[in-house]
């Protein structure tokens, strides 16, 4: 079949990995365009950090959104440039991919991720359902009857699935979720301060002190423009206040498991209740999550070692797992 890749296409990151438990290349899914020509100026963090400063004639494009390919030429171009890296480039020259989708994905969403990656330079092109993948990556013993439930909470959307004898039982997902997280944040400034800030300092704001825990405290300065005066403006934020606009967004993650956890038959329900959950994703690491789940809830909830690569990680040992891992590839390019 040639060299193999695997790729974690995500709403936030986009991860390259091998079949050795190796993730090769980590990048913001974003990709910077010249609007004439379409030429490609950046891809990952240069043109993440574009967003929000480009001149007229220049587009900082996310072309993934909740998971699916928004935009295929942009998906593809974006990849294209990954492809054409140090990291990848050496060894990987019309690799066979297999990429990770989002479980419940149309014929057509899947066709349309299919096509980019041929653009981007793939020879052959082969699928596997997200949520089996991060089972995989997080070490999960999925190939039993005993039911496994996992909730990946990325940037795109929350995925909650329960496994059983290797293949997806019960799904539930909602598209809410890290970016949401942002959005609440952005909000929340202005609500508090009448400060507009940019998506990239949202982020920063977020990182520092994002949290849920009632007993976390600490300020930051935060920076932006006026929506009162229009001119620059300045205020101090505090972990409070970022709490109380996070709240919503962790109570949408309870509500998409216990969605899940109501349509589950009574064994699997049982196994579930016996076993407890185990979280992933970008949006996991939100400090205060898991306790917040679990109180909630009223069960065990874990994070798992390696929660933004679980997905990837999963992909490489499909991967290296030869026949014995085909039981996982739901979906194959012709």
């Amino acid at each position: 079949m040639g060299k193999m890749l695997g790729i974690d296409l995500g709403t936030a990151y986009t991860r390259f990995c091998l079949d050795k438990d190796v993730v090769v290349l980590r990048a913001p899914s974003v990709v910077s365009i010249e609007n004439k020509t379409k030429q490609v100026l950046a891809a990952g963090t240069e043109a993440k950090l574009m967003i929000g400063r480009t001149p007229s004639n220049i587009s900082a494009i996310k072309p993934i959104r909740n998971g699916i390919v928004s935009n295929k030429t942009h998906t593809a171009l974006m990849l294209g440039t990954f492809l054409e890296r140090k990291e990848l480039v050496s060894a990987f020259r019309r690799p066979t991919v297999l990429s990770s989708i989002p479980f419940g994905t149309t014929e057509s969403e899947r066709s349309t991720l299919e096509d980019a990656l041929f653009e981007a330079g793939a020879s052959t092109v082969l699928l596997t359902e997200a949520p089996i993948a991060a089972a995989i990556g997080a070490g999960m013993k999925i190939a039993n009857a005993r039911g496994s439930m996992i909730v990946d909470i990325g940037a795109g959307t929350i995925e909650v699935a329960v496994i059983s004898q290797g293949r997806v039982v019960i799904s539930s997902s909602l598209k809410l979720a890290g970016e949401a997280m942002t959005d609440a944040v952005i909000q929340n400034v202005i609500d508090n301060h009448s400060i507009l800030i940019g998506e990239m300092s949202a982020e920063q704001l977020k990182v520092k002190l994002g949290t849920l825990s009632p007993t976390d405290v600490g300020t930051a300065e935060i920076s932006g423009k006026s929506t009162k005066m229009g001119g620059a403006a300045r205020a101090v934020v505090s972990a409070g206040e970022l709490r109380e606009a996070l709240l919503p967004y962790a109570e949408n993650i309870v509500k998409t498991i216990r969605g899940a956890l109501e349509a589950m038959p009574p064994e699997l329900s049982a196994d579930i209740s016996n076993y407890g959950i185990l979280i992933c994703g970008g949006g996991s690491l939100l400090p205060g999550l898991t306790d917040y789940i679990k109180d909630a809830l009223g069960m065990n909830v874990t994070r798992a070692k390696n929660p933004m690569d679980c997905v990837c990680l999963g992909i490489s040992r499909i991967l290296a797992g030869g026949s014995a891992m085909r039981q996982f590839i739901c979906s194959r390019a012709k």
